[in-house]
Formats: C-alpha cells, sequence, structure tokens
C-alpha cells in the first residue's frame, strides 16, 4: 500500500496501519460527529458502515468504548482523529444541530481540508452532514447549510436509495478498489434497510418520550 504522503509515497506492506517511513496514517478512518445524547443514533450508524465494509477502515466515534484510550486528552485526541479521517460524518438531530461542537469538529475537518489545498496538496477530506428527525429549512441559517447533506426522515424507498449511494460514496473514495457484486449489493440493501429502521425506532421512542412529559402534570415533574 503506497503511503498517501505525497512527499513520502513509500509502499507500505498491505496489513499496515502507518507508513513505515513517515507514520502517515495509510488507513484512512470515518469521523462520526454527533451530540453525546445522540450516541443509539450513531451506534448504528457506525455498525452499518462496519458490516457494509466488512471492516475495510477504521471509524472513529468518541462515544464508542476504546476508541478515546484512558487517559488521553480527550480534545487533542479528537483533533487527531479528525486529521486521519477522509471523511467527517456530521450527525445533525433536533438535539444537535443548534450545539456548538459538532459545528466545531465540522471547523476543524474543513479549516484541515483548506490548509492542504492553499498548499497545492491533492485532499479529498469531506464534511458530510445527515438530518436525522429534522427538515432541511432547520439547517438554512445555519453554517451546516454549506455542506451538501442527505436526509434519514423516513422509513422509505427513496432513504434507502439515498444511504446505499452514500455509502457506495464513501467507499469508493475510501477504498478505491472495492468492487461491488451483486451479492455485496444485496447485503448492502439488507444492511441499509436495517439501519433504517433502527432510525425510525429511535426517532419513535424519542417522540414518545417528548409527548409523555409534556402531558405530564406539572406538580408531578
Amino acid at each position: 500500500m503506497k503511503c498517501p504522503n505525497p512527499n513520502c509515497q513509500t509502499e507500505n506492506d498491505i496489513s499496515a496501519k502507518y507508513c513505515c517511513e513517515c507514520s502517515t496514517l495509510l488507513l484512512c478512518q470515518v469521523f462520526i460527529s454527533h451530540d453525546s445524547r445522540d450516541k443509539k443514533l450513531a451506534e448504528v450508524f457506525r455498525k452499518l458502515l462496519i458490516q457494509a465494509s466488512s471492516n475495510r477502515f477504521p471509524v472513529f466515534c468518541s462515544s464508542n468504548p476504546g476508541d478515546i484510550p484512558y487517559g488521553a486528552q480527550w480534545f487533542q485526541q479528537i483533533v487527531k482523529e479528525i486529521a486521519n479521517s477522509r471523511k467527517v460524518i456530521c450527525l445533525l438531530t433536533e438535539k444537535s444541530f443548534k450545539k456548538p461542537w459538532i459545528l466545531y469538529e465540522a471547523g476543524i475537518a474543513s479549516g484541515m481540508r483548506d490548509n492542504r489545498e492553499n498548499k497545492g496538496i491533492k485532499n479529498d477530506r469531506d464534511v458530510i452532514c445527515i438530518l436525522i428527525g429534522i427538515k432541511e429549512n432547520k439547517i438554512i441559517r445555519s453554517p451546516f447549510s454549506q455542506f451538501q447533506h442527505c436526509i434519514c426522515n423516513d422509513n422509505d424507498s427513496d432513504t434507502i436509495k439515498t444511504f446505499i449511494k452514500l455509502i457506495k460514496q464513501i467507499f469508493k473514495e475510501i477504498c478505491p478498489n472495492f468492487e461491488y457484486c451483486e451479492e455485496i449489493d444485496e447485503q448492502l440493501l439488507g444492511l441499509v434497510k436495517s439501519f433504517v429502521e433502527s432510525v425510525s425506532d429511535i426517532l419513535r421512542l424519542r417522540n414518545n418520550l417528548n409527548v409523555n412529559y409534556k402531558n405530564t402534570p406539572h406538580e408531578m415533574l
């Protein structure tokens, strides 16, 4: 595997994670940016990426046990993981799209991209926003509106097609030698359907909890 660092490009063993010459990360990962209250949503999306790719590349998710080592300075670790990521996926929900932390992580990734491009270095680090349970008009005046996004609000054929297209785009850009066949396509369809159903279940439970909370007499709260 050739090192992606343009000043190195050393050939490495196919099983190596870091370049033996310059220590550049060879397996460019996906970084999932999310609010801590959306941990369940992040878990099911992480599971989708890992299963659909047969674990061909790392997926970083701060709420996943072990992704931030015990004793690590978490802020520095987050910046390091973003720097090592080719794709930063922002999960935007009613709970998170106004919160500063996801925007901050997206800003770090976007700034790193601009810095590399200004130096004339080929860069394909993308920020991809996924709207979950919210409409597009929610982010019209948000900095997130500058990023092309996809929506997961309904358990329907359009949502399933959107996520199949998204997963294939991610795989194509991170694993250019990954070849699809009819059997893999069928497997991906099943995994995406399961993901969309899980998201619908999480949103339905969340909405029910909100309704129950609003209907609870004030004196009982």
